[in-house]
């Protein structure tokens, strides 16, 4: 895939293989994954936690919301990124389907 910058891009040119895309879908998929299976379920406990619902050591927990919350952020955004790859990838592929079949008409 090649991309040329727009406005405030600096005009540079972006080169991407479609086995570069496939890596990072990968790799952010496994992001979302230590999230899914590993992050969420251990906050969701911190949060049902007796000890976190009964205010104790609030001067040390009181932020625990906060933090848990950008936390969670970051899987949001590793989500989104993922998608947008996806969707690229999907693009590309497409695209890449309907030039060969326009190459096999002009044969």
């Amino acid at each position: 895939m090649n991309a040329e910058g727009g406005a405030g891009g600096g005009g540079a040119n972006i080169h991407l293989e479609f086995e570069e895309m496939i890596t990072i879908a990968n790799k952010l998929k496994s992001i979302c994954d230590i999230y899914t299976e590993g992050v969420q379920p251990e906050i969701k406990k911190l949060v049902e936690s007796d000890f976190y619902q009964a205010g104790q050591a609030m001067k040390t927990i009181k932020s625990y919301s906060d933090i848990l919350g950008k936390t969670m952020e970051l899987f949001d955004n590793y989500s989104m990124a993922a998608q947008i790859v996806n969707y690229a990838m999907e693009k590309m592929y497409e695209t890449d389907k309907e030039l060969q079949k326009l190459y096999q008409i002009q044969k």
